[in-house]
Formats: structure tokens, sequence, C-alpha cells
């Protein structure tokens, strides 16, 4: 899982998908901005999903993407949700409440 305080939206991965059998529903279509500058387009999304992280649950939608690097993406408006947090990147850790 990556958290990135940088991105739009949360993502999951179609192997993801495929391999739970989740149901997508078509969403509004948007264009994502890749880590190699590259554009995709994501027309589908998965609505409500909880997601267990350490045993908190999260619940958010995601729209369905191929990405190399991680299974799923939370994006910042998630973390906002936790305020206030303390990271330590030294650590890599996050502590919130």
């Amino acid at each position: 899982m990556l958290i990135d305080g940088g991105s739009t939206y949360n993502f999951i991965e179609q192997f993801v998908v495929t391999k739970f059998g989740l149901q997508v529903v078509r969403g509004k279509t948007i264009q994502v901005t890749v880590g190699n500058k590259a554009i995709i387009e994501c027309t589908r999304c998965y609505m409500r999903l909880s997601l267990s992280i350490q045993g908190f649950i999260v619940r958010a939608d995601f729209y369905v993407l191929i990405v190399a690097v991680c299974q799923t993406v939370l994006r910042v408006q998630w973390l906002e949700t936790l305020s206030p947090i303390q990271t330590d990147y030294k650590e890599l850790s996050m502590t919130f409440t």
C-alpha cells in the first residue's frame, strides 16, 4: 500500500480486483498521470471498499488502475480524516488516534 500525499484519487490494482472477484462499477472517466509521465484513463471504480491496515479499517472509493509498484494507493484526503498525524520519516512510522 502506498500512502501518497500528492495523489488526487485512491487506486486499487487490477490484479487485486481480479484475485478477490471485486465487483466494480463504471464511474466518471479520469485521466491519471503515472510516475513515468504517461497518462492512463480510468473508468471503473469500487465503491466503499473496506481495507484493514494493521487492524485499522479504511473505507473509501478506489479507481481501478494497473499500478506496478503497489496494490493500493491512498490519497491525501484519506489522511485528512486521521488528523492529527505524527510522521517520523527516519523511523518510517505514522501515529494517529
